[in-house]
């Protein structure tokens, strides 16, 4: 289990000659959830709301500015280069774009050894066959070891990687064609059901997200707004930012298109320059006072259903 307390990523506004800091960008403002092996945890929200921000700092490929993250009840921690291998080798990051992630100057075979020289995966003399039971797994079995990264489709350079047991996938298949995203989702399902994988699935279509998570976070400013199993959350969604983002959901059926939809007014505010109180009180149609002046705390209103909202009680 991938547990995270109060998770927050913030960034130094510099400014003048000495660049001294005269504020921060607040990327992540708090955030916690748990990440459960054989499940997969879909992060929804606007761009900008900090989605592939939890991620690069699951991974530490920026700083924490605060929090606490731990593997099996294990902390890890920053600091311990020893410990964050471990780490790095049992927790990987999809990237939204594959071919921006790998060498172009290396070839498949020398992609997939190098990371298990790093982490001391087998023998040099073992790690042929490893590298081809890998790409059996993924459906590149007759794949020749001496193919260079662009040689590859889109579909073909996301099922590169190593053999990790929490997948954290950053937009894996917003590149892809619609047939392709298919087998990669199915892919990812299929190594989760017969190696008990733990995903983290960051997507702006939401569709992707209910058809393979579990349990669904939805972010907005740096912050969780609403944290349920899947089929509660898109079934009884209950903070108003939830029910825009599902009203903005297109629907393929002609006799859904005249309901009433709850759209969003305004921009989303910005990060170094927060709103007080609920982060989304400029643009939410429920605002009340209180709203205003307090941040509502994240609390859990159900049964494994948190939400952050004044207008609930």
């Amino acid at each position: 289990m991938l547990a995270v307390e109060d998770l927050r990523v913030h960034f130094p506004i510099q400014a003048g000659v000495l660049k001294r800091t005269v504020g921060f960008v607040k990327a992540v403002d708090g955030v916690s959830f748990q990440l459960q092996r054989g499940q997969t945890l879909g992060l929804v929200g606007e761009s900008g709301c900090g989605k592939s921000t939890v991620a690069k700092a699951l991974m530490q490929v920026i700083a924490l500015t605060s929090g606490r993250v731990s593997l099996d009840g294990v902390p890890v921690m920053s600091g311990d280069r020893v410990q964050l291998q471990a780490y790095r080798r049992k927790v990987q990051l999809v990237f939204q774009d594959p071919g921006e992630s790998l060498n172009g100057r290396h070839t498949l075979g020398e992609i997939l050894a190098e990371p298990m020289e790093i982490h001391g995966v087998g023998e040099a003399t073992q790690r042929d066959a490893l590298i081809q039971q890998l790409l059996m797994d993924v459906g590149l079995g007759n794949t020749p070891l001496t193919r260079y990264p662009h040689e590859f489709s889109g579909g073909q350079r996301q099922r590169i990687g190593m053999d990790p047991e929490f997948l954290l996938c950053d937009e894996p298949v917003s590149a892809l064609d619609v047939s392709v995203q298919a087998q990669i989702l199915n892919l990812l399902m299929d190594l989760q059901a017969s190696r008990g994988l733990g995903m983290m699935m960051i997507s702006h279509d939401l569709s992707v997200i209910r058809h393979v998570s579990h349990t669904v976070g939805v972010m907005y400013l740096g912050q969780m707004m609403e944290y349920a199993p899947a089929e509660r959350l898109f079934s009884e969604p209950l903070h108003p930012y939830t029910e825009a983002l599902l009203d903005a959901v297109p629907r393929p059926d002609p006799r859904l298109r005249d309901r009433p939809r709850r759209a969003l007014v305004g921009e989303l505010p910005s990060a170094s320059n927060p709103p007080p109180g609920c982060p989304f009180q400029t643009r939410c149609p429920r605002v009340m006072p209180r709203c205003r002046e307090h941040r509502p705390d994240f609390r859990e209103w159900a049964p494994a259903h948190w939400i952050a909202c004044h207008a609930v009680d």
